[in-house]
């Protein structure tokens, strides 16, 4: 009888025992997730900090013209596409159209207010 009992025991300790080691594995998996998702997200953020720093020493070279919603180059007088300079970090020479300018990469448009 104390054998049955013991044996009774020992299998109920291998149960819980195999019960953590399936815990520890999830764990380990989940673990493993978030350590890739960090690399994902760390890297994500060193792109956007070289992003938003280039964009800085981008724009140095451009004053905005608030009137007309675009940049205009400090020394060559052209004018650069808002939403480009901005958004894409993408320096977008903008084509004078009748009523305004138009961006040939991005397709946005500023009126004129001259006209």
């Amino acid at each position: 009888m104390d054998e049955f009992i013991l044996i009774k025991e020992i299998s109920l300790y291998v149960s819980l025992i195999c019960a953590i080691l399936l815990l520890i594995v999830r764990l380990y998996k989940r673990v493993l997730a978030a350590e890739n998702e960090k690399r994902s997200l760390e890297g994500l953020v060193t792109s956007l900090l070289n992003k938003y720093s280039n964009r800085d020493s981008i724009l140095s070279h451009y004053v905005f013209d608030t009137r007309r919603g675009i940049y205009q180059h400090k020394v060559n007088g052209q004018l650069y596409c808002h939403k480009c300079l901005l958004e894409k970090t993408h320096e977008s020479p903008l084509e004078t159209q009748t009523a305004g300018w138009s961006c040939p990469q991005c397709g946005s448009f500023y009126r004129n207010p001259d006209k």
